[in-house]
């Protein structure tokens, strides 16, 4: 709202809910899905914590200094959320329980050597990064690092106490393996993450992450190939991809988190892996689903990293977001894609969902809990079973759309859209006469017998 301020009015956020929602609580009402939203936080954050570019600062070594610290007073300033007297004061009961489900086991932090008090207010820069959520200082102020050279170790990004990817997703994993599930885990990201993912990841699949290593009272879990299990480690399984306004282009990099400066050169960025046999430059989308399928029946996993220029030269739009192919004739193959950005909207979704053989895109109504779904960061965060739960939902529209294409049943909307659109393409091919007999006589019959009978 709008409050009287020295110099004038200015904007002021007041929280107009009780509880948290993924929903937009009234129709009037700017939530933080909103991109208007997000443009004005970003504009705001922007003009109050500037960054300095290379004209501004040509010392690399200070400008990157100044724009860290710029970063890091932007996190502080989002920190400030839950406090007394700010927006999401009322907020901050069931921000303290997320931050507590993200705590690492008391035996763990004894183990690496990180104290057990941990004011939890004071780490939701970390909280952003744990729940795989972009922090908004990570949006406004990009780090400046090489894409995919970023090596940390996972270790180090336990040293604030917490996970850095949630044990939810580490319940899924154990849970599909208990079950005998046939699945792959593919990680898709935007942001420059993707390389202490994998890190984490691939020493959970190793069995030497700290809390399933088997070093009582922590569990044990392994997928790395050993005694019979399925290797879901990630090593040459992960490339880049490039969109482009033309689909046919749309070309992948595999082997590699190296992006190239110029999408327009990609054969002579990557000429040399591809000599060496390191890189395989893909192109079309029926050779990067092919490759995406084939290495994921032998090693379980990929991580790409996805257009994100792309994205944003579309405005956000879900033409231009992470693409997702499916391919409807294979019914041995189901696809599910979570994201907590994804929306009803297509002005401003983050997931491209297409079909594989025609290239075009499948409307959200068709695609939402069967091969989208919207993540909660809340219930993920607070939910073991989150993730299971979601993928039953999702399993049983499949299973159901499936059922009914073998029956020969289309969706209400298929049957609709199919119908206006065969009906109105045979009539345009009518001849004349045969226009008339089947367009305009039905008509002028009805009108006739009802004067026959009056």
């Amino acid at each position: 709202e709008q409050r009287e301020k020295e110099g004038g009015m200015a904007n002021v956020w007041m929280c107009a809910v009780d509880i948290l929602s993924m929903d937009p609580p009234g129709e009037n009402l700017i939530t933080y899905k909103q991109k208007s939203l997000v443009t004005v936080i970003r504009d705001f954050l922007n003009k109050e914590f500037p960054r300095k570019g290379e004209k501004d600062e040509p010392d690399e070594k200070k400008r990157k200094e100044f724009n860290a610290s710029q970063k890091k007073k932007i996190a502080e300033f989002v920190d400030q959320f839950v406090k007394p007297g700010n927006p999401g004061a009322k907020f901050k009961k069931p921000y303290d329980k997320m931050l507590a489900k993200l705590e690492l086991p008391k035996h763990v932090k004894d183990q690496i050597g990180v104290s057990q008090t941990i004011a939890p207010v004071e780490k939701s820069p970390e909280v952003a990064k744990t729940s795989d959520k972009k922090n908004v200082a990570d949006d406004v102020i990009p780090e400046e690092k090489e894409e995919g050279k970023d090596t940390k170790d996972y270790k180090e990004m336990l040293q604030n106490g917490k996970y850095y990817l949630i044990p939810s997703f580490f319940s899924l994993m154990r849970a599909l393996k208990k079950a005998k599930r046939d699945y792959a885990i593919v990680f898709r990201t935007f942001g420059s993450d993707l390389s202490r993912v994998v890190s984490e990841f691939n020493a959970f699949c190793e069995g030497k992450h700290i809390c399933f290593n088997g070093v009582a009272p922590s569990p044990l879990a392994k997928f790395d190939g050993s005694k019979g299990t399925k290797d879901f480690r990630i090593t040459n399984n992960k490339g880049i991809l490039y969109r482009f306004d033309n689909l046919d282009a749309t070309a992948m990099a595999v082997g590699t988190l190296d992006k190239a400066d110029n999408k327009a050169e990609l054969e002579d960025y990557y000429s040399g892996g591809i000599e060496e046999g390191r890189i395989t430059l893909l192109n079309g989308l029926q050779d990067i689903y092919v490759n995406l399928m084939d290495t994921l029946r032998g090693v379980c996993s990929y991580a790409i990293q996805d257009d994100y220029s792309y994205w944003a030269s579309k405005k956000e739009a879900s033409e231009g977001g992470k693409l997702l192919l499916i391919d409807d004739a294979d019914y041995d193959t189901h696809h599910i894609f979570f994201d907590d950005n994804i929306s009803s909207d297509p002005s401003h979704s983050i997931v491209d969902v297409r079909d594989l053989i025609t290239g075009e895109q499948i409307p959200f109504k068709r695609a939402i809990n069967k091969y989208i779904v919207i993540v909660d960061p809340e219930k993920a965060i607070l939910e073991n079973d989150y993730f299971v739960k979601r993928i039953e939902e999702c399993e049983k529209r499949r299973g159901e759309e499936i059922e009914n294409m073998e029956k020969g049943i289309a969706s209400q909307e298929e049957i609709v859209q199919v119908a206006k659109k065969d009906e109105w393409a045979i009539l345009q091919q009518l001849s004349t006469n045969e226009y008339l007999s089947k367009a305009v006589l039905p008509v002028v019959y009805q009108g006739l017998k009802e004067i026959d009978i009056e």
